[in-house]
């Protein structure tokens, strides 16, 4: 008999416990945005116009540069878990950008943007030291470094700079580096809500 005491005790305070943290678990859940899908890929705008559709999806918000995500199950040319940048080609035209992964969560990330004309490369300012090899144009590059603060430079296949930036990077920061032929800009990466948020 008291083995069954045991059992129904064990029982109704596992019951308790559990009626007890839904009120926690949906607090918890308000706090945050619609979490993404299994299946999610990531967008973003480095400026192109809003009106510009990714992979058909039309987004509601696309102020800033947040990454945006969608699912990414039959959606042509999206793979689940892949990262893009939209922005316009040195061309004038729309361009989608598949990045590379950020495969190592210890690391912070620069990412290399390069929507020139010709094949350019991430370089510490002022030496010999290549931060991110030759990337082709349209294309993009990355590399996992511990935090840092250094001058970069982009630089074309011949060797001339087409800008720096300043970086002072933190753990769990990321950022990009966009490179034109007007110039190069900094980006600090953020992810922000899909495309059924507004």
């Amino acid at each position: 008999m008291n083995k069954y005491n045991n059992t129904f005790s064990a029982l109704l305070v596992a019951c308790a416990a559990t009626v007890a943290a839904v009120p926690q678990v949906a607090a918890e859940s308000a706090l945050y945005a619609v979490a993404p899908p299994q299946d999610a890929a990531f967008v973003r705008w480095l400026d192109t116009p809003a009106s510009h559709a990714a992979f058909g999806i039309d987004f509601a918000d696309v102020d800033g540069t947040e990454f945006r995500f969608f699912p990414a199950t039959g959606v042509d040319g999206a793979e689940a878990g892949a990262t893009y940048s939209m922005l316009t080609g040195a061309d004038g035209s729309p361009v989608t950008i598949r990045e590379p992964g950020r495969s190592d969560p210890t690391k912070v990330h620069i990412v290399f943007v390069n929507a020139t004309d010709a094949a350019a490369r991430v370089v510490v300012a002022g030496k010999d030291a290549v931060v991110i090899g030759e990337t082709a144009a349209n294309a993009a590059g990355i590399r996992g470094v511990n935090p840092v603060k250094a001058t970069l430079a982009v630089e074309s296949a011949d060797g001339a700079e087409l800008g720096q930036v300043d970086l002072t990077l933190r753990r769990g920061q990321d950022v990009t580096i966009v490179a034109r032929e007007s110039g190069v800009v900094l980006v600090e990466d953020g992810f922000g809500a899909g495309p059924d948020a507004n």
